[in-house]
């Protein structure tokens, strides 16, 4: 996740979203039905991301910045 790398989201919510992907993917391809304990961890972190994007968006404009990885 570019975000990640920019290091404007934590490591932790682009590893939780990596492996959301791949629930996802077993769901939709293979048919896979996904265990509710994964589900619920799926759940937090949507609910993360979506925590950190909002306080990202609700943050002030500074213009561009450079950022190193």
């Amino acid at each position: 996740m570019h975000l990640v790398k920019l290091r404007i989201f934590p490591a932790e919510i682009g590893k939780a979203l990596q492996n959301v992907q791949i629930l996802r993917l077993a769901a939709d391809y293979e048919a896979a039905p996904v265990p509710p304990e994964k589900a619920e961890q799926a759940l937090a972190a949507a609910e993360a991301f979506v925590a950190t994007a909002s306080a990202l968006v609700a943050m002030p404009y500074q213009g561009p910045s450079v950022r190193s990885p």
